[in-house]
């Protein structure tokens, strides 16, 4: 009999591409964070994974489809951020939002109704948009995404949402292309505090969205246990679920 037609490629759907950044950890949080992005409402996900990270059984959850992507070597923080993202712009030029996650974000339920609500026509406006809000940059009265200025001093790249021009203008600047031979601790750290520089220097908007729509999982850095994410660095106000945010 002749052989049978290869099965037709899947076709992504939804407008949002999501990528997780994942390394080995102390104490696992990924499936934690997978399943978070389920109840968010995003459809597919890929996986960037540094060697020896431990990856669940069984990555599907509540018909989330989980591609995997492994590192031969290891890259560090900030380069596996780098290429991921470029990744993600590569293999999914259409997209109307990348959104890049770390591997200990646990996200609000019902983000993606949210998302098409206060943008209902894509693509994303330019900008860096955090979903997760850091103590000190809480504004009173505050309420949705609101811009703010922190060059360097960004904290928090937990959950980074970016435009597609944001994200084309970001990968291909000088600034981040010489952080790694050039940056502090070799270039391995500091996403938020490059984020953060970049869009000050390029006049692109930098967002952080109140109340934080992300959970921090991990008490500490990944690669740097004596990083701890705990005081300014915590988020004081979460929402555990956006539909909270259709009133605000």
């Amino acid at each position: 009999m002749p052989p049978a037609d290869p099965a037709p490629p899947l076709i992504e759907t939804s407008p949002w591409a999501v990528g997780i950044t994942t390394a080995p950890r102390e104490s696992a949080t990924l499936s934690a964070t997978l399943e978070s992005v389920a109840r968010a409402g995003f459809t597919a996900a890929q996986l960037f994974a540094e060697p020896d990270t431990p990856i669940p059984d069984s990555p599907n959850h509540h018909q989330l489809r989980v591609t995997v992507s492994r590192r031969g070597t290891t890259l560090g923080a900030f380069p596996n951020w780098y290429v991921s993202l470029t990744e993600l712009v590569l293999s999914r030029p259409h997209a109307h939002g990348y959104l890049i996650l770390q591997d200990d974000a646990e996200l609000a339920a019902s983000l993606v109704p949210y998302l098409e609500q206060i943008f209902p026509q894509g693509p994303l406006p330019q900008g860096i948009y955090s979903l997760y809000c850091p103590a000190h940059e809480e504004r009173a009265g505050a309420r949705g995404f609101t811009v703010i200025d922190p060059g360097w001093q960004a904290w928090g790249a937990l959950a980074y949402l970016l435009s597609p021009l944001t994200a084309r203008r970001l990968l291909t600047d000088r600034t981040l292309l010489d952080h790694r031979p050039h940056g502090p601790a070799e270039g391995l750290k500091n996403i938020d505090s490059v984020v953060g520089w970049w869009c000050r220097r390029a006049g692109v908007p930098y967002f952080v969205h109140q109340p934080s729509l992300v959970r921090h999982l991990g008490e500490t850095s990944t690669l740097w246990p004596g990083a701890t994410a705990t005081g300014q660095r915590q988020a004081r106000h979460i929402l555990t679920d956006a539909r909270a945010t259709f009133s605000l």
